[in-house]
């Protein structure tokens, strides 16, 4: 999945292809871990696609799913 970040940062960054690297941001942030989309956020190779709808639309998913995770394991230590 770091293969698609990695892409979707030289996209956006050297082509400046904002559609091109939200279709492969897409599903890499849904397998991302919380460090990694921590990092996303801060990315200066993401600068130029960070105010894009989709792009926020994502992130703010990706985040969800980290805090639904983290919920699971912390109900499955405590049983």
């Amino acid at each position: 999945m770091n293969a698609r970040y990695n892409f979707a940062c030289t996209l956006a960054k050297y082509l400046n292809d904002t559609k091109g690297a939200l279709d492969m941001l897409g599903p890499a942030f849904e397998k991302l871990g919380a460090g990694l989309v921590n990092h996303a956020k801060i990315d200066p190779d993401l600068d130029c696609v960070r105010d894009d709808p989709r792009s926020k639309a994502m992130l703010e998913a990706a985040e969800r799913q980290q805090i639904g995770l983290t919920a699971i394991k912390s109900y499955r230590s405590q049983r």
